[in-house]
């Protein structure tokens, strides 16, 4: 599994004056990404319980969802993200439904239960929209190993891997053109170094310099990063998976 995820970095920077937030809200979604050319999926269903906002300044923003985000399909908005500097994201996750076939020929449904999706790094909202990019990076390999026919519960040792994968590869990306998938425009640059992929600012001053009142840099790493392989914490719900919603 080499494909590999973008993590959302940010200056935080003041977004307000006087005490009042100044700038629009944001909106954030849920994607698949890095999809192997060895496997064809035709569904992957990812059951969120909960998303919780952290500010870098002020309480936890724990947002009800209990939806099932379509994670092959163009992205919904269902959480309003206030305008500001947020030091972390954690989505806590019920479950994610695959099924697919490989290129071998091996048909496959898997049922996993992977750890909440954490997120810790730094990041800017002013009018952006925002997708929580969820790898599905399915082993073709192993999975046509098991035969022609393939059912994983979540203790299956495949399910298993690939649901630690699932929790330690997840990142936030900018959807440039609002199109509610992860595409080569939204956000990923030629190194970590290189131009910002968002810059609010009409009048310069932008990055971690950027002065009271002014949008810091998006910066976002390139899609092709070395993924740590750590499991990100967090509590494994035992309940059924919410209803669609």
């Amino acid at each position: 599994m080499t494909l590999l995820l973008p993590l959302l970095l940010a200056c935080p920077v003041d977004t307000t004056v006087e005490g009042t937030a100044v700038g629009n809200p944001g909106k954030m979604g849920f994607a698949g990404t890095g999809i192997p050319d060895d496997i064809s999926l035709s569904g992957a269903d990812l059951a969120v319980i909960a998303v919780e906002l952290e500010p870098c300044e002020g309480d936890v923003e724990r947002l009800q969802l209990d939806l099932l985000a379509d994670l092959l399909g163009p992205s919904t908005w269902p959480i309003e993200v206030e305008v500001g500097s947020y030091c972390g994201v954690v989505a806590e996750i019920d479950s994610l439904t695959l099924a697919g076939e490989t290129t071998g020929g091996t048909t496959f449904t898997a049922l996993l239960e992977p750890d909440d999706l954490v997120l810790t790094e730094p990041f800017v909202v002013d009018g952006h929209a925002l997708l929580l990019g969820v790898p599905l990076e399915v082993d073709a390999e192993a999975l046509e190993a098991l035969g022609d026919e393939v059912d994983l519960e979540p203790d299956d040792p495949v399910a298993e891997d690939l649901a630690q994968d699932l929790s330690s590869g997840v990142g936030l990306v900018q959807d440039v053109d609002e199109s509610g998938t992860i595409g080569e425009e939204d956000g990923p640059m030629e190194d970590a170094g290189g131009t910002a992929a968002y810059d609010a600012s009409e009048s310069g001053g932008c990055g971690c310099g950027a002065g009271a009142g002014a949008t810091g840099w998006l910066w976002l790493l390139p899609l092709w990063l070395s993924r740590r392989r750590r499991r990100a914490p967090g509590h494994r719900p035992g309940a059924a998976g919410p209803p669609p919603g």
